[in-house]
């Protein structure tokens, strides 16, 4: 009989519990639904606006109009472009019993709809489905979680498919995302069908979304990845990866950012390349140059100016330009490589800027003496010698509108090559033109040859 009592008294508090706590709930939601569209409002060129909001026991249902402004965005050449309006509908249950697509238990589920009936003019998609929808869980300890989706579509006056798009990710104090679109079908204006296929996104972010709306930095790392796109019978792309990333170095209060991106293998009518990759380095920025550059937007946002506009932007850079050289920041291109069947080609290039004298404003920046003086630069450049040839002989027969196969092309190439060795500007080891060059001090050496530059 205790026993019994037990299991009935616990259901009862369960009950009670599950019968009270949404409206508790409702008031965290409201206040983290008004949070986010502020935190989505300080970032330029976004308005979001709560049009309507109605309150339940157990739930709600608002609207928010979401636009981004070009102008206001500090987006100049765009000022011709429409700006993007959208309307969605947002229905949330409170928990801690929830019946969402993206968990069971939590303090609170949204679906996130955006019903966009112009779009079915020229698309064609599941009469019962939006065109896009979110539907997340706030956790009740652990952070959130959420699924997006857009549905398989078919264009209705051109010839265009696409399977579908599926997302998954969760966010606390840090976010991870992934999503991925099986295929993507449309026809060009010259009537071949391009193919998409296997596309997968994945995003990480170590930072809140109060982080990501404003300007500060945090480690990231976004990949896209497409296993291959073809068109007509004359162009094939495989496996390519696009990449971009941020590290945050605390103990420097600096940061670096890098973007890149690879190929393994393009063949169209005209030329076959692999092993094809690119990736920029920018490093040692300073942490607090964009911290300083998030106050002058807050500030800017409150009395209604743009901060991007060149005159503000110029101001703001004058002002901090010590602290955009204090950290010694680089750029540097880490990866520029492509082969072809007559060979591989590499190039490398580390650049900085040394210790300047005298003082320093934004207007030194433009002037190519400036770099030329101060800034220090390696750069080192190799090519396959069977390449370098092929190079030259294209090279060489447009100069002179001769033959490429022609052999007076080739004395020509094998001269000029021979005569850049002996100037010490290349040089040819394992079957390899290999060319470094350096830049300090307003001086120049290539291969240890000293260049002049005035």
């Amino acid at each position: 009989m205790r026993k019994k009592i037990s299991i009935i008294s616990a259901a009862a508090v369960i009950a009670i519990i599950c019968l009270v706590a949404p409206k508790f709930i409702a008031t965290q939601y409201e206040t983290s639904l008004n949070g986010f569209v502020s935190k989505i409002n300080e970032s330029p060129g976004y308005v979001v606006q709560l049009d309507m909001l109605e309150t339940g026991w157990f739930g709600s249902t608002a609207k928010i109009s979401l636009a981004f402004n070009y102008d206001e965005a500090g987006i100049d050449y765009a000022a011709e472009v429409e700006g993007f309006e959208a309307e969605l509908l947002v229905t949330s249950q409170y928990g801690p019993l929830l019946f969402s697509d993206a968990g069971l238990i939590g303090l609170y589920a949204v679906n996130v709809q955006w019903l966009d009936a112009d779009l079915r003019s020229v698309l064609e998609w599941d009469e019962n489905t939006p065109f896009y929808e979110l539907n997340l869980v706030q956790g009740i300890i652990t952070g959130m979680s959420f699924t997006d989706a857009i549905p398989a579509f078919v264009g209705i006056a051109d010839e265009m498919s696409f399977s579908g798009y599926k997302g998954e990710g969760g966010w606390g104090s840090e976010l991870s995302y992934e999503g991925r679109i099986d295929s993507f079908t449309a026809t060009d204006a010259d009537g071949a069908i391009v193919t998409v296929e296997d596309v997968q996104l994945n995003y990480y972010a170590d930072a809140e979304i109060s982080s990501i709306a404003k300007v500060q930095v945090y480690d990231s790392d976004l990949k896209v990845e497409v296993a291959k796109v073809s068109a007509k019978d004359d162009f094939n792309l495989n496996d390519f990866l696009l990449y971009f990333g941020s590290d945050v170095d605390d103990s420097s209060n600096t940061f670096s950012v890098v973007y890149g991106m690879s190929v393994d293998e393009l063949l169209t009518s005209e030329a076959a390349l692999s092993d094809v990759s690119f990736e920029l380095v920018l490093a040692n920025l300073n942490n607090q140059l964009f911290d300083n550059f998030q106050t002058l937007l807050d500030n800017a946002n409150e009395s209604g100016q743009n901060a991007l506009a060149a005159e503000n932007f110029l101001a703001f850079m004058n002002d901090n330009i010590d602290l955009f050289l204090e950290t010694g920041p680089e750029l540097n291109l880490t990866k520029l490589q492509a082969t072809v069947p007559e060979g591989t080609t590499k190039t490398t290039i580390n650049s900085r800027i040394g210790d300047v004298s005298g003082e320093m404003n934004v207007a030194r920046l433009f002037s190519p003496f400036f770099w030329l003086s101060n800034a220090v630069v390696d750069a080192r450049i190799e090519m396959d010698e069977l390449l370098a040839q092929r190079v030259g002989k294209e090279f060489v027969a447009i100069q002179t509108g001769a033959d490429i196969d022609n052999p007076s092309v080739a004395q020509q190439v094998n001269a000029m090559l021979q005569g850049l060795i002996q100037q010490g500007l290349i040089k040819l080891a394992e079957q390899k033109y290999v060319s470094e060059l350096r830049l300090e001090n307003g001086e120049t050496t290539v291969n240890g040859v000293a260049i002049p530059l005035f």
